[in-house]
């Protein structure tokens, strides 16, 4: 049993090899533990691997389960890393924290509680200087992430399965069944905790674990394998594509909540490209959103001749639509939330805005604004439908009288808005130019100076 803890950790060391760790490993390295067979056998593993002292390990309760159960958990990390004098920290996320986050993210429990445990690994990378962190993702859990993949339809990012490196973040096990991870520990008389959850079959991937997998083990010998070889056939053909995707990338426009690229590159793109601009711009708008294959497939059969009547899908908070010049995608709002707000402005309308309403009017020389019933109007020269009315970004920049770039944000700071009121001052952008500049300021929905650019087109 000794030869296989040997051959075990050899294996262990090589793909910490292959994820860019340099030996000596001389820069900390943090892992993720929930106390688990496969986090506490990679833990095991690299403690004799590495020198303790480079190794910090955090272990977050998501407060999910039982009390008793989570408390459990993590006293079983702590003690075990203070056991073999390593460093630990527990994370605590405040029971019902992970439901709440799932209702705002309009997702469910599995995808917020990653979400959340994510935010946590960032804040431990930067704390302890890590150059790596290593989560405990093994063979077992690939096959089981490619079928999900493959029932659900899932985009060409997806379907090459769990990446061994993404950032800072590195998955030694990878290569590394779920047997060999029990019988390594079994080998050395070290115990682990099992999730309860785990045994759940109301989720799609313990039904594959339970159902699925077994199943095919009995039916198909080497189906596992030939899974894992198609999965890369299926990177390595992302990858020569993605070569090309990215150039049409460059054309891509977007807030937090809205995105567009020019219609005509997106229409006379081949189809591998236009699927993934439709996900890419839909993940921009909403990274949590699962897109039904048909309505992908019918947004790239689009030709812009029929933008009234075809050319416009809604689904799941999402609008997707041909307008102008540009294939858009955009959050659909009846509120404001965090702190932000953005409108597609069509036709003339009354636009809700923080501070009140704003009447919009296209008139022979531009787009005519009137603040709440009356209480300021003016015009914005050359304006057309469509355009964008939403609150400050990061990064924004407008033209000055003297043609230079000026940043949005310190002009609202300027007029002695305070930061946190500045999200309530609307903006116009454009959206008949490539650029899609920002064209006004209007500061007189908070009592301020508005600034508006008289010659935006030149």
């Amino acid at each position: 049993m000794m030869d296989f803890v040997r051959r075990f950790e050899e294996n262990i060391e090589r793909e910490l090899g292959n994820c860019g760790v340099a030996f000596p490993i001389k820069k900390n390295i943090a892992l993720g533990v929930s106390g688990g067979a496969d986090s506490i056998a990679l833990l095991t593993a690299v403690m004799h691997i590495a020198e303790k002292q480079y190794i910090k390990v955090i272990s977050v309760n998501h407060n999910i389960r039982p009390e008793l159960e989570t408390v459990g958990d993590s006293k079983y990390v702590f003690d075990y890393c203070a056991k073999n004098g390593v460093l630990c920290e527990i994370h605590e996320i405040t029971r019902g924290g992970v439901e709440e986050c799932a209702k705002k993210r309009n997702g469910g429990i599995e995808e917020a509680a990653r979400f959340l445990r994510y935010e946590v690994f960032e804040a431990f990378i930067e704390k302890h200087d890590c150059a790596f962190f290593c989560t405990a993702h093994n063979r077992n859990d690939q096959l089981e992430t490619l079928l999900m993949r493959f029932l659900q339809g899932s985009s060409d990012f997806s379907g090459a399965g769990i990446k061994s490196v993404r950032g800072k973040y590195i998955r030694p096990l990878l290569k590394t069944s779920r047997n060999e991870i029990e019988e390594y520990l079994k080998a050395q008389n070290i115990s682990w905790r099992t999730d309860k959850t785990n045994f759940d079959e109301s989720m799609l991937r313990n039904r594959i674990r339970a159902s699925v997998l077994p199943l095919f083990s009995s039916l198909f010998a080497g189906w596992d394998n030939a899974v894992l070889s198609g999965a890369k056939k299926q990177y390595d053909d992302a990858v020569f594509i993605d070569r090309y995707f990215n150039e049409y990338l460059q054309s891509v426009k977007s807030t937090d909540k809205y995105a567009s690229i020019d219609k005509n590159s997106f229409i006379s793109a081949p189809n591998a490209i236009k699927r993934r601009l439709v996900y890419y711009l839909i993940d921009k708008v909403k990274t949590n959103c699962r897109v039904p294959y048909r309505i992908v497939e019918s947004i790239c059969k689009w030709t812009g001749e029929n933008t009234v009547k075809n050319d416009k899908i809604e689904f799941a908070g999402i609008t997707v639509f041909i307008w102008n010049n540009f294939l858009c995608a955009d959050i659909i709002r009846n509120n404001f939330d965090d702190c932000v707000f953005i409108k597609v402005v069509e036709k003339d309308e009354i636009v809700s805005i923080p501070t009140g309403e704003l009447k919009t009017e296209k008139t022979e020389n531009g787009i005519v604004f009137c603040l709440n019933n009356g209480e300021k109007e003016f015009c914005i020269k050359g304006l057309t439908y469509p355009f964008l009315i939403r609150s400050v970004q990061p990064l924004d920049k407008i033209l000055s009288a003297q043609k230079a770039m000026r940043d949005v944000s310190k002009i609202i700071a300027n007029c002695a808005i305070k930061e946190a009121e500045k999200w309530k001052v609307p903006l116009v952008q454009e959206l008949q130019s490539v650029e899609q500049k920002i064209v006004a300021i209007f500061g007189c929905a908070l009592g301020k100076s508005d600034w508006i650019v008289k010659d935006w087109e030149s």
